[in-house]
């Protein structure tokens, strides 16, 4: 279901809708949609509403004077950290790893809902993917200190974490929003008043018993709808069925779905597609990535480093894309050699600034290329949809790095993977 229905209706009680992948099914269903606040008094106003209260938002900075516990006297390599996060009992995520190094630079974001700010604290743990998860550090941020804090914010500091010499810190940077239920849109409040209007006329009619004489004419042309009315069926004794998906959409969009164009009826589906239409539309150009590729032929080792975007199409979106950037090598295309950097939250202008290494025996570089695509993660009803694409040859990488340079994009016709 497209987000913008229950943004401009604020909330959607009891709506059930058809499951997708299965013979048959159905799922009742209530939307609501939130507004973010740093105004701490609307957590009392939603105490027992089943929804979640507030929104984290975690910037990975880096690391410093990491130690792996698997590291003895006889081993001398590095570790390879990862950083873990979680709060509460949901969902853990984690950052990509970096290897080899004591001082790692992650520069990645991460968002989590939370319940109840008071007991769901986040829970940050370090581990060395190089030597079996062995953790490196850890350590624990209480939600509720973040919210006593200037705008319930802490600024890019370091955290001491418990390691293994006690001398390992992480940089973070950490921000609470409140959530509340939005209001719906003022449109959407004048339709609701007149869709409660119109059946309390009819009814104060009936109840009068006025009884007016109408042409046979204009009785033909009665809906089922009025004929409904005219039977005169008890308030306290009518059923109002659950309305379908089909038919929420369609009471959001009926009154703009009678607009007619040279003279012919616009097509629901039209409406239906509008957001499809607005993030795969046809345009000059879809934007570009700036990358830097070199190769080192002692370790045969390709590195890739990808640093930002630009000019992406979905600006003009009322909810911006969330990119993130995926990288397949061809002709193969395994998954395998699948990378992919983290989203960056609603914009067309992302900072990624994040390595990845494959390795690959100098003779097979000239006949291998480099696919690169754009994805937005959040798509078009819940999937990824790729925002444009490049490929670039491997075989002018083995003579001179590609430093710092922009690729041009192209649009393609399909979904992400």
């Amino acid at each position: 279901m497209a987000t913008s229905v229950v943004a401009e209706k604020g909330e959607i009680n009891n709506m059930w809708a058809d499951l997708e992948d299965v013979p048959n099914g159905r799922i009742l269903m209530s939307l609501s949609w939130l507004a973010t606040t740093k105004d701490k008094s609307v957590l009392q106003e939603s105490l027992n509403d089943g929804l979640n209260k507030c929104m984290l938002q975690v910037y990975v900075d880096c690391c410093h004077d990491l130690k792996s516990p698997s590291t003895s006297s006889k081993t001398s390599s590095k570790p390879s950290p990862i950083v873990e996060l979680q709060v509460g009992q949901g969902e853990s995520q984690s950052t990509w790893p970096q290897d080899f190094t004591t001082e790692p630079v992650f520069e990645s974001s991460f968002v989590f809902m939370i319940s109840n700010p008071h007991v769901d604290d986040l829970h940050i743990k370090i581990i060395d993917s190089g030597h079996k998860n062995a953790v490196i550090g850890t350590t624990t941020i209480r939600t509720s200190d973040i919210m006593a804090q200037p705008d319930m914010s802490y600024s890019c500091q370091c955290f001491n974490l418990k390691g293994v010499t006690g001398k390992e810190v992480i940089k973070l940077a950490l921000s609470v929003l409140c959530l509340s239920k939005a209001a719906p849109s003022q449109e959407e409040s004048l339709k609701k008043q007149s869709t409660v209007s119109e059946p309390l006329k009819k009814k104060s009619v009936i109840d009068e018993a006025v009884v007016t004489e109408v042409p046979q004419e204009e009785l033909e042309n009665k809906t089922n709808e009025d004929l409904v009315f005219a039977e005169q069926v008890p308030a306290d004794k009518a059923v109002l069925p659950i309305p379908a998906l089909d038919q929420m959409l369609a009471s959001t969009i009926a009154p703009i779905a009678k607009i007619s164009t040279a003279g012919n009826e616009l097509e629901m589906d039209t409406f239906l597609n509008r957001e499809t239409e607005l993030r795969q539309r046809i345009v000059p150009g879809v934007g570009k990535i700036k990358l830097t590729l070199k190769f080192c032929g002692v370790q045969n080792e390709l590195t890739v480093i990808v640093y930002e975007a630009k000019g992406l199409p979905g600006g003009d979106l009322p909810d911006p894309p969330d990119p993130y950037v995926k990288l397949y090598l061809l002709p193969d295309r395994s998954k395998k050699s699948k990378r992919k950097t983290d989203f960056i939250k609603d914009t067309v202008t992302p900072v990624f600034n994040e390595t990845f290494e494959y390795e690959i025996p100098a003779l097979k570089i000239p006949s291998h290329q480099l696919e690169v695509s754009v994805v937005d993660r959040k798509g078009v009803f819940s999937r990824g949809s790729t925002m444009g694409r490049c490929v670039i040859d491997l075989d002018q990488v083995t003579s001179k790095e590609i430093n710092q340079k922009w690729f041009d994009l192209i649009e393609v016709d399909e979904d992400s993977d």
